[in-house]
């Protein structure tokens, strides 16, 4: 919350921008510790629900009904997956000051909004069939 914060203070202020470079500059660490919480929550996810799936294993001592667990854990993997190395990809360009993060910025907002949630809803919908 305080990077946040510190982001958006330094984003507001007067002649400044995300892209303008200053003394400090806060959104590399914002951007960095964003898609790192991402990336340690979906392992979380995906260690809670193996470590349920195979208590129910051993509980039901059967396998049966229990493919549902693998298939979520792998969507998530994907989901994520995709959104952290195109987020790496921006920090890095952003970081070393290239122009070349501009279209990576691009790909990382539609990556964001539209392929994450396309890539849910198609698996999803694949499995169910």
């Amino acid at each position: 919350i305080a990077l946040s914060i510190l982001a958006i203070f330094q984003t507001v202020k007067p002649g400044a921008n995300n892209w303008v470079t200053s003394d400090v500059n806060i959104l590399v660490p914002y951007w960095s510790l964003g898609i790192a919480n991402n990336m340690f929550m979906t392992l979380l996810i995906i260690y809670r629900m193996l470590t349920i799936r195979f208590a129910i294993r051993n509980a039901l001592e059967t396998n049966e009904g229990l493919k549902i667990y693998l298939s979520i854990s792998a969507m998530l993997i994907e989901s994520a997956a995709l959104y952290s190395i195109v987020g790496i990809i921006f920090i890095i360009l952003y970081a070393r000051n290239s122009n070349a993060y501009n279209p990576v910025l691009a790909i990382l907002d539609h990556v964001v909004v539209c392929l994450t949630f396309d890539n849910i809803e198609i698996k999803t919908a694949y499995d169910s069939i």
